[in-house]
């Protein structure tokens, strides 16, 4: 059956296509800078993901019986050894959660572990519903980024030698005026580690908690920093933006 669409729809739709037309290269710009996002995605290190992640894997994960396979068996596929295995499953006889246990273990011990890892095991142990939960967190919304890629972001966009726009053309994009802006960079070389970028991002995310990775992406390519993207792309790890 044909999708139908809206009048509305498809006056939007028509004006997205002349657009695409118009300025083909700056559309393969943005969906090189989100295929960008996506890679550095399932390179993120797992010593990096956040506490909300971690649980929502740790319910994936926290079967009793064999069938899904759980925890214990992605465990094995990592490299764990019985003793240990059996050492969370005691610390668990009467309840709890070893899944979260496991996965706090992992970071501590194999810290540079990727999503991409996960990823893998997940898909040998036939947890397919995991992989893919884990992939599609590559349309998350900015708010449940990590502090550590937030901050190596916000490094990347606050060291500029005037060659390249940084922070304030981000602000820009966002309508804040020059005051503001000027307020947003007040204390920078007042404190040794104050970054005017987490600054913004703090206003950006408390302003508008829905802003997805994508819409991340658009803005980055508007003030030419594809580069920010491009780091993400040749390295394994996101902590060395």
């Amino acid at each position: 059956m044909a999708e139908k669409f809206s009048e509305q729809e498809q006056e939007q739709k028509q004006v997205e296509n002349e657009e695409r037309i118009k300025h083909p290269k700056e559309d393969e710009d943005r969906e090189d800078v989100r295929d960008g996002i996506e890679e550095a995605w399932k390179a993120f290190p797992v010593k990096a993901l956040d506490r909300k992640i971690i649980e929502d894997i740790s319910t994936l994960l926290d079967k009793k019986t064999d069938f899904p396979k759980n925890w214990e068996h992605l465990a094995r596929q990592l490299q764990f050894d019985e003793d240990a295995i059996n050492a969370m499953k005691r610390d668990h006889i009467g309840g709890g959660h070893p899944a979260r246990d496991f996965l706090t273990n992992l970071k501590a011990r194999d810290p540079d572990t990727t999503l991409n890892d996960i990823i893998s095991k997940c898909k040998a142990i036939n947890r397919v519903d995991i992989a893919s939960f884990l992939k599609q967190k590559t349309v998350d919304k900015i708010c449940d980024l990590s502090p550590e890629v937030l901050e190596n972001l916000a490094e990347k966009l606050s060291c500029t030698d005037g060659s390249v726009k940084g922070w304030q053309s981000l602000a820009g994009l966002y309508d804040y005026s020059p005051d503001e802006i000027q307020q947003f960079g007040a204390k920078k070389g007042v404190y040794a580690h104050f970054s005017p970028t987490m600054v913004l991002f703090d206003v950006i995310r408390a302003s508008d908690g829905n802003m997805t990775l994508g819409e991340l992406a658009d803005v980055l390519s508007k003030i030419g920093r594809n580069d920010v993207i491009e780091k993400f792309k040749s390295t394994s790890k996101l902590s060395i933006l």
